[in-house]
């Protein structure tokens, strides 16, 4: 099966089947067997298809590692022969799309590709569960399927991240989304104040600070709204740790911001930025960042 197999995702036991003259393949879950016609399967199959004519089909396919539900709705949709709709739920959404991936069954990949398109456009919670199913794959997420439901992300920006579950969402989505310019918020303020609860909500996104707030164009925020982004970081828990991020902020470029940190006497205050670190002592008030030299 070469490539289109991944260990312990895919284990093919070796052995050949026949019954009542038509060759047969059993598909085997950690609960039921099911069977499927070799010839059937082949048509819906690129993977199969090739196993045949090599004549290196096995007689089982072992699915025991995915859902129940997921296996049963994969052979209904082969014994069919794809005619009636596929039982796609959001509980077996994940296990359909990897096994329509790795059995390379490319009209079954259709279905499920307008089944979450059409859920995506009709439900903002649907389009967090559909993220977090296809950050899982690189290829997924920037495949077509990714890319469109990136854009109904954004388009609905307004909403999703009003939902709780938002914050489940894996870091590299949310840059996605942070990192555009077209998000249909009412200030920078809106998008940052999101930005902060995402980070702050789980500890050990600390790391992705300086990824996750340089998205922020602070020259668009107000002197008011930098007080209420720093207010709202010394609230929530566990986020004083994020605070020497604020210094990598883009205002920094602009001689009429301030470096955000507290100016009190002798305060030592530390910048970091990817593979940098600045360390600077003040007596008095801190000095702008435009005056500092930055050395690898």
């Amino acid at each position: 099966i070469g490539s289109a197999t991944s260990p312990g995702v895919l284990r093919l036991m070796a052995s050949a089947a026949s019954s009542g003259g038509k060759k047969t393949v059993v598909i085997r879950s950690h609960k039921n067997n099911f069977v499927l016609e070799v010839d059937i399967f082949a048509k819906y199959s690129d993977v199969i298809k090739k196993l045949q004519q090599a004549n290196k089909l096995p007689a089982t396919l072992d699915l025991s590692n995915y859902a129940v539900t997921a296996v049963s709705t994969l052979c209904d949709f082969i014994n069919d022969t794809g005619r009636a709709n596929a039982r796609i739920t959001t509980l077996v959404l994940g296990d359909l799309m990897e096994l329509s991936g790795i059995l390379q069954i490319g009209v079954l990949r259709q279905k499920i590709d307008r089944f979450v398109i059409e859920s995506a456009e009709n439900s903002p919670r649907f389009v967090i569960h559909a993220l977090t199913i296809l950050c899982n794959s690189r290829d997924l997420i920037e495949s077509q399927l990714g890319q469109r439901i990136v854009d109904i992300a954004a388009e609905d920006f307004g909403r999703i991240s009003k939902i709780s579950s938002f914050n489940e969402i894996p870091g590299d989505v949310v840059l996605r989304l942070f990192d555009r310019c077209d998000l249909p918020v009412e200030s920078e303020y809106e998008l940052a104040e999101v930005a902060v609860k995402w980070l702050a909500s789980k500890p050990e996104r600390v790391q992705q600070a300086y990824r996750v707030l340089r998205c922020i164009r602070v020259t668009n925020l107000t002197v008011d709204q930098r007080k209420q982004l720093d207010a709202l970081s010394s609230s929530m828990p566990q986020y004083q740790s994020i605070r020497p991020f604020h210094c990598v902020l883009a205002e920094h470029a602009v001689p009429r911001f301030r470096p955000c940190i507290n100016q009190v006497a002798q305060h030592e205050f530390t910048i970091l930025l990817p593979k940098t670190r600045i360390s600077l002592k003040s007596k008095k008030t801190p000095i702008r960042s435009s005056y500092v030299t930055a050395k690898p």
